[in-house]
């Protein structure tokens, strides 16, 4: 199976855990639907893994007013409920926080889904059933009172887009693909998915040896009917779409394009979620050095904010801001705020609105480990790194924080945790991390 191109742990880990297998077009002739069990999980408070925080920034004084006032914590792992897992993606729903991820026991990846009252007590979704069997599962958005989730199948020699939809999280349905729009020639990648104009569209990745990567958008009126978007055009070749959110009437796509100086950001609007336009390339705002990309994105009432990182050497993380979604501004590097230091590297991996201003999380890797990272902005524009107890983001093992979901005031962090210099191949296990006042 081709490995995406953007190595994001999100994408990555689902991959690599099945190794050099060719990945092929599912039969799937109708929806399939499974009524799921979930496996005991302890409901722990965890008071034994929590930190008041502080910040770090360039000013002597914090510019995040409520940040003294929150608390992390980091749950305390259960091997039945977190065990063998990543935990690529998670939403604030009706029913609660949801997760899903891919199981990675060495030998094949299963779709997994994780359901939670509050974000401390957990509980894992048994895996084997139909619906998840060589599945991978990446996005999962809240759509009406239920639940909306996107994927690949990975049973084959090509890898082909699935959808799956809940109403309560835990009896999910397999989406039919009668019109075959999710499958095709090559590896067709489906990573991120948002509600738009009451129906949904999701972006990701058309990939043949011929064509190389193409952007992919499709778009669902009611997320069990799935239509391709036919794009056509320099603006979507030799890039990928890797997250989609909604401005005013605008849905805006972010990822990154290649071309002859190298991997640069990118980003797409639409008045429609089927007639696209690429923000003009500007060098100084999205390319450089190395290797640009934008990995999420996420808007408030008056401002888009979009997070990645710039990768000369071990890299920086990076943060985009636009008030239009036609002019965009690079927040200007610090390196305390957004660097790794002189033997690191730093990355933001996810961002939401939080508390009137944006919260962002990703990882830092200093010497070799690799730990989980959060920073807290009033506006999008002034940032400062959560600074707490090392047990709560760090450790003896890596981890990294993959996704962010806010319900309330409540922020919940889902990611993976294994040893240090993993491949991520094996010996992975799901993590949760919060926020609250």
């Amino acid at each position: 199976m081709r490995l995406p191109v953007v190595a994001l742990v999100a994408f990555v880990v689902a991959a690599a855990c099945t190794g050099d297998v060719g990945v092929a077009e599912p039969s799937v002739t109708g929806g399939t639907s499974s009524t799921l069990s979930p496996t005991d999980t302890e409901s722990v408070a965890p008071s034994s893994s929590t930190s008041t925080l502080g910040a770090t920034s360039t000013s002597t004084a914090s510019t995040i007013p409520f940040v003294s006032d929150l608390v992390a914590s980091r749950v305390p792992f259960n091997e039945r409920t977190f065990g063998d897992a990543v935990m690529n993606s998670v939403v604030a729903s009706s029913v609660g926080f949801v997760a899903v991820g891919v199981s990675v026991d060495g030998s094949r990846s299963d779709g997994l889904v994780w359901v939670s009252p509050d974000g401390l007590a957990w509980t894992r979704i048994l895996e084997g059933q139909d619906v998840f069997d060589d599945v991978s599962l990446y996005s999962v958005t809240a759509y009406g009172e239920g639940l909306v989730a996107v994927g690949t199948d990975d049973s084959g020699t090509d890898v082909d887009a699935v959808v799956w939809s809940s109403d309560d999280g835990l009896a999910w349905d397999r989406v039919s693909d009668s019109d075959s729009a999710l499958g095709g020639a090559g590896d067709q990648i489906m990573v991120s998915v948002a509600p738009f104009g009451g129906g949904l569209v999701a972006v990701g990745e058309s990939f043949t040896f011929s064509q190389g990567s193409e952007a992919a958008v499709w778009t669902s009126s009611d997320g069990t009917r799935w239509s391709r978007v036919a794009l056509a055009g320099a603006m979507f070749e030799d890039s990928i779409m890797i997250d989609v959110t909604v401005f005013g009437d605008l849905v805006v796509a972010v990822g990154v394009t290649f071309s002859d100086s190298g991997p640069n950001a990118a980003v797409w609007t639409s008045t429609d979620a089927i007639n696209w336009i690429r923000i003009a390339q500007d060098p100084s705002v999205f390319g450089g050095d190395g290797n640009q990309t934008m990995t999420s994105v996420t808007s408030s009432d008056s401002r888009l904010v979009a997070v990645g990182y710039d990768q000369v050497g071990p890299g920086d993380a990076a943060v985009w801001t636009s008030t239009d979604a036609n002019t965009w501004t690079r927040i200007p590097h610090d390196e305390l705020v957004f660097g790794g230091g002189e033997d690191g590297g730093a990355e933001m991996t996810s961002v939401e609105a939080y508390g009137g201003g944006f919260v962002a999380a990703g990882l830092q890797q200093i010497a070799g480990e690799m730990d989980a990272l959060m920073w807290l902005s009033p506006d999008g524009l002034a940032w400062e790194r959560i600074i707490t107890d090392p047990e709560i983001f760090g450790g003896r093992d890596a981890q990294k924080i993959i996704s962010l979901a806010v319900g309330g005031k409540t922020v919940v962090a889902v990611g993976l945790v294994g040893p240090s210099g993993v491949h991520l191949d094996t010996d992975l296990d799901g993590v949760v991390w919060t926020l609250n006042p």
